[in-house]
């Protein structure tokens, strides 16, 4: 098998990482022995898995870090294991996701792999979106929205409020002393207000990583979902977390080589995710809902390369 991912990319792949790609072909070879002629190479993906699409029919996600500066990666690792166990525990098929196989460690790879289909004859959503005028935009989003609310599946069980407290003040624990005073007694203000309510809500199923790298579009328009890793059981409105990141902060849920599309936020995305999907933004569920925001908002303090995107953030922010 021939090895065809881009040198850049391996360059940036951490040793564990270049480690479990040089045992592919071994993986490939005892697992589908009929693809064992095709090439392969690393997608681009998230920081805490290594990608590798197989001939264009099988997509590998191998739960390995591919940035030697993920300090919780076994912890988050589980999370995402613990989320597929949990969709197979209420009775949804993992086959619907597209997945072939779960394996909490492959003999082989020796890590937890996860085998999906490769999504035949699309490509990200990220390549073209930016070409589109604004109507074709807005009628992608609008499609994008109709996919969601078929996801949404509802499980009629509760969930509460406490889990969005416990995250909240994890982040802002981390980055307490970056943050101006002003900015810290408003969000502190607004965590107590939620924690009066400690309002419990039904929950359905969410996707929690909508960006237009983990959607993808074939060429009649059709619109699939990939990379289910956060997906969980939580209040509509938790999808509004990822939508709000990716809205605000761009760049850091894109791989490097595609940065140069994410250099703006577009508060217009995620104004029209609320319009069309109106239960997203629930009146009743309003402090939660910022809460959610804030703690992207929060998280970002510590980092530099975010200072410009922040003052847009939080002046948007204030106003909702």
């Amino acid at each position: 098998m021939e090895n065809i991912t881009e040198k850049s990319i391996l360059n940036n792949l951490s040793p564990i990482a270049t480690e479990k790609l040089s045992l592919v072909p071994k993986w490939v070879e005892q697992n589908h022995p009929e693809l064992s002629g095709s090439s392969y190479e690393v997608m681009e993906g998230g920081t805490m898995s290594l990608i590798v699409n197989v001939g264009d029919k099988l997509v590998l996600k191998i739960f390995v870090p591919k940035q030697e500066s993920r300090t919780d990666y076994p912890k988050d690792r589980d999370i995402f294991l613990g989320n597929y166990l949990e969709i197979q525990r209420l009775g949804l098929s993992l086959a619907s996701f597209g997945v072939i196989s779960l394996e909490p460690k492959d003999s082989v790879l020796e890590a937890p792999v996860l085998t999906s289909k490769f999504v035949n004859n699309s490509t990200t959503l990220v390549r073209s979106f930016y070409d589109l005028n604004n109507l074709q935009k807005n009628q992608t989003i609008i499609k994008i929205v109709q996919k969601l609310k078929k996801f949404h599946q509802s499980f009629g069980t509760q969930y509460s409020t406490q889990r969005i407290l416990d995250k909240f003040d994890y982040k802002l624990q981390l980055c307490e002393n970056n943050i101006p005073r002003e900015d810290l007694k408003k969000f502190k203000q607004l965590r107590n207000h939620v924690q009066a309510k400690n309002i419990e809500n039904e929950i359905v199923l969410v996707h929690c990583d909508l960006n237009l790298g983990n959607i993808m579009v074939d060429n009649s328009g059709n619109i699939e979902f990939i990379d289910f890793d956060f997906s969980h059981f939580a209040p509509r409105f938790a999808e509004l977390e990822k939508l709000f990141l990716f809205t605000f902060f761009p760049r850091s849920v894109v791989p490097l080589n595609l940065e140069q599309y994410y250099n703006e936020s577009m508060s217009e995305v995620f104004e029209q995710f609320i319009s069309e999907y109106s239960e997203l933004w629930n009146e009743q569920y309003i402090l939660e809902i910022k809460l959610i925001l804030a703690t992207q908002i929060v998280q970002k303090y510590n980092k530099p390369e975010f200072q410009s995107n922040l003052k847009v953030a939080l002046d948007y922010f204030w106003q909702l």
